[in-house]
């Protein structure tokens, strides 16, 4: 599919959403290659956008949303009907949740929002008072954490009552709390299924954990995961209760899209994302606005 050239391929996929087939888009969307996905869906209508999303099942459309490079998801969001928007969102992480509400307006975000779980709501108001280049901005708050005096089978039972639940998570380590939910310890999933079923987590978990606070800073992340070879890194308020986990992928995206902010802002692209579908008018506006400052300076600098 993926050899047909773009016009033809975003010609069948509209083909397919305006018959309203849902199997068929369904298995486009499996089918076609990420990139080429993403280029093709930015070439169709802004109807037939939304229709897509309305069509897909809320797992593929949550998933076209986390790979789109040129049209910014709130947008998108904005233009679907609130129950299927909700349906999408409660399909993601929590911190990308809160990113993709916190881009929509208000009457539309307060609507969404009385759709979804209350526990979602929680964790999307609680993030979105971050700062986006900052621990909490960047943290999940889907964790799985156990007090420090409970038994591995107590956990193995509550990993298989609540399967449904956990299996959207994202886990790479099981946090050990004491009494006053500050962090004890963690604890590797290998050793929980290799121990005995009486055995106390205290006595399995790895103490003296890395750690964030809620406040650091992105580059200090970003550092901190250089000399240490970690999925991901627990975070903890001012009183050293774990409230999330940063982790290593969000904090790579995130300095990826700083990255490629600056490059724009080098190439005079100053009125945020630039796409194939703006127009020509209003791209060299955007762009002229800053060219002709540097342009300014560099003959001043050539003078000197």
């Amino acid at each position: 599919m993926s050899a047909l050239p773009i016009r033809s391929t975003t010609e069948k996929l509209s083909a397919l959403i305006w018959d309203k087939d849902r199997e068929g888009v369904a298995t486009f969307v499996k089918e076609l290659p990420a990139a080429d996905l993403n280029l093709v869906f930015s070439r169709l209508e802004s109807g037939d956008r939304s229709e897509m999303l309305e069509i897909l099942d809320p797992v593929d459309a949550s998933g076209l949303l986390l790979n789109l490079k040129e049209l910014p998801p709130h947008g998108l969001l904005s233009m679907l009907a609130p129950e299927t928007a909700a349906a999408i969102l409660h399909e993601l992480p929590s911190n990308v949740e809160a990113d993709f509400i916190a881009g929509l307006k208000p009457g539309t975000a307060k609507r969404i929002l009385q759709l979804l779980p209350q526990r979602e709501v929680d964790a999307v108001r609680a993030l979105t008072r971050y700062e986006p280049d900052v621990a909490g901005g960047l943290m999940a708050t889907e964790i799985l954490q156990y007090p420090e005096s409970a038994t591995v089978q107590h956990v193995v039972d509550d990993l298989r009552r609540k399967a449904a639940v956990y299996a959207d998570y994202n886990v790479q380590y099981i946090y050990v709390t004491n009494e006053d939910q500050s962090l004890a310890g963690v604890l590797r999933v290998r050793d929980l299924l290799l121990s005995g079923g009486d055995t106390e987590l205290r006595e399995l978990m790895v103490q003296d954990t890395v750690t964030v606070n809620h406040l650091t800073p992105l580059q200090d992340i970003s550092d901190l995961l250089d000399r240490h070879r970690y999925l991901g890194l627990p975070v903890v308020n001012d009183e050293g209760r774990l409230v999330g986990v940063v982790r290593r992928a969000a904090v790579e995206e995130a300095i990826a899209q700083r990255t490629a902010r600056q490059f724009r802002l080098v190439q005079g692209i100053v009125g945020g994302e630039e796409v194939r579908t703006m127009p020509v008018a209003l791209r060299s506006g955007r762009r002229l606005a800053w060219l002709s400052a540097n342009i300014v300076l560099n003959v001043i600098a050539a003078s000197v």
